[in-house]
């Protein structure tokens, strides 16, 4: 890419627009030539935007992060709340992959996972306890994990949005085991992403797995024996 001095015996196509010594963005290399409305085409779709409505809390900003190494948070876009709760941002991912909406890289709360190649679109609400999907845009990717989301919410809900909830392991672990038992005849619908058919599998692991260890480290009124654990936390074995 580079600007480029327009040469008019160089552009003699009939309707030309550009004046003789003025710049235009152009591909260099074997696109050299072509204008910018052609040639940034091709970047410009490459091009997520992540927009829809914040109706939770005061927060002024909301975040888009990309996953790093050892799952640490990478801000790649921000976005400053409308006065109606409304927020719009873009970013270019590097590559597909599992990306996070949300206002901090350092809690739990108030952050979501979403699935995103270059060039996809997200419109989602944000809820005072949980998120849909808007739109007519989002991907069948997303259209998976905002499914997943609703299945898993009511063991997120006790595990990660805790404050206020008064839940213990007393009525945590029958939801867990309830959960564990529709696993079996949860129907995943496959999309036409084979990468993501394969890693969503892992995920839904490793997001139960979390919500389930994510519960027993946080301050509750009453806290399980060794003999109180259920047959899930027995048989965790992480790679």
């Amino acid at each position: 890419w580079g600007w480029v001095r327009c040469r008019k015996q160089a552009h003699p196509a009939e309707g030309c627009s550009r004046r003789p010594g003025a710049f235009f963005l152009c591909c260099r290399g074997q696109n050299a030539g072509l204008p910018a409305f052609i040639c940034a085409g091709s970047l410009f779709a490459q091009t997520s935007t992540v927009s829809g409505v914040w109706e939770r809390g005061k927060t002024k900003a909301v975040k888009m992060f990309k996953i790093v190494e050892g799952g640490n948070l990478s801000e790649v876009a921000t976005s400053a709340l409308g006065e109606d709760g409304s927020f719009r941002m873009t970013f270019t991912p590097e590559q597909e992959g599992y990306f996070v909406l949300g206002t901090s890289s350092s809690v739990f709360q108030n952050r979501y996972t979403f699935y995103m190649k270059p060039g996809d679109p997200l419109n989602v609400r944000i809820l005072p306890e949980s998120y849909e999907l808007i739109g007519k845009e989002n991907t069948a990717e997303n259209k998976e994990m905002a499914r997943w989301h609703d299945f898993i919410f009511p063991l997120e809900d006790k595990a990660v949005y805790f404050m206020g909830k008064h839940s213990t392991y007393v009525d945590f672990f029958p939801l867990l085991e309830e959960k564990l038992d529709k696993l079996g005849s949860y129907k995943v619908k496959k999309t036409k992403n084979k990468v993501f058919d394969t890693t969503f599998a892992d995920f839904r692991k490793y997001d139960l797995l979390f919500n389930a260890v994510q519960f027993i480290y946080t301050v509750r009124t009453a806290h399980p024996q060794k003999e109180d654990f259920i047959d899930y936390y027995r048989q965790i074995d992480i790679p």
